[in-house]
């Protein structure tokens, strides 16, 4: 709906409010063509959260591979025809960052349906938010299991087989981020300050992608010969290759994202916040990993599965008289 509003707009004003032309999307400018790059990050957000639930697929090897390939090509053509509908309708200086989006239905729509995209778009995004609280509170799960986390993060409701204490600290982590957010005299520029540094950390993790591909075909190289699992087709040339370009690609990614500011700002006020940003979630990172790791090291992997295994043990209650209940 977006890009057709947009491209009817252009149509009936001359041409695009935004101008863009072949040679920007053939350089690796953010500045001008940054968001067909900005795609990059589309691959994460579109693998991400299959991993996660990885292990709740029936079959992950058509499941995990359906959902990575259709996932991603479906993010990006949204992506890009709702970011190329908002600039054939707005200029670059008038596309609100946070709001732009939405704001282009009240040039290019007709009366009321801006309103109605925006209550769509609020409905979208608590699902979507909602989506990440159960996704993301899985990382915090398995990070207990491998005792990366204290013991607590692995307890499970034994109703619904939900990791409760993991939702609980996921959720209180949202609501302080919200509280902080709200706080602020400037939502816009705060939260794209956070979408920028949550950029970075996703790029960051892409290496955790990229160099275990060549780890995993030398470290497992009798399962991969003996067994059948989706694999990079190819041989190791390929892994490399896969390896190297996407690494490359993530730090060129990294570097841009510092480089050049999302927003109207001094690229030093940018390059700051997000480098604070960053710096802090990363110190953060590394010290509930040793302190976790600290902690689980002094209870036996027997003993920190043992409530587990309870849980899969039924409560056999037998009707008849003389079997003990």
């Amino acid at each position: 709906m977006i890009f057709v509003a947009g491209a009817l707009y252009a149509v009936n004003n001359g041409g695009p409010a935004t101008e863009f032309v072949a040679r920007d999307a053939l350089i690796p400018n953010f500045a001008v063509g940054g968001f067909l790059f900005g795609t990059v990050l589309l691959y994460l957000v579109g693998v991400e959260t299959p991993f996660n639930m990885g292990a709740e697929f029936l079959s992950v090897k058509r499941s995990a591979t359906r959902m990575i390939g259709w996932g991603s090509l479906a993010l990006i053509a949204i992506y890009l025809l709702t970011t190329l509908g908002t600039m054939m309708a707005l200029p670059s200086e008038q596309i609100d960052p946070v709001t732009g989006v939405i704001g282009m239905l009240d040039v290019a729509g007709f009366p009321g349906l801006m309103e109605v995209a925006a209550v769509v778009l609020a409905a979208i995004v608590f699902v979507a938010l909602v989506t990440y609280q159960i996704a993301y509170s899985r990382l915090i799960f398995v990070s207990g299991l491998e005792r990366h986390l204290p013991r607590i993060f692995t307890h499970l409701n034994p109703r619904t087989r939900n990791p409760v204490t993991a939702l609980l600290v996921q959720g209180a982590l949202s609501s302080t981020v919200m509280v902080a957010l709200f706080s602020q005299s400037s939502l816009a520029n705060v939260t794209v300050y956070l979408t920028g540094a949550l950029s970075v950390i996703w790029l960051v993790s892409g290496f955790f992608f990229f160099v275990p591909l060549v780890r995993a075909r030398k470290k497992y190289a009798d399962r991969y010969a003996t067994e059948d699992f989706w694999r990079i087709p190819g041989g190791m040339p390929a892994v490399w290759a896969v390896a190297v370009i996407g690494s490359l690609s993530t730090t060129a990614g990294i570097y841009y994202s510092f480089a050049t500011p999302w927003i109207d700002v001094p690229a030093s006020t940018w390059m700051t916040w997000l480098g604070s940003i960053v710096a802090v979630a990363l110190l953060v990172g590394v010290l509930v990993y040793v302190f976790g790791r600290r902690s689980a090291a002094k209870l036996s992997a027997p003993d920190a599965l043992a409530h587990l295994a309870v849980l899969e043990l039924p409560q056999q209650r037998s009707t008849s008289a003389g079997d003990p209940v």
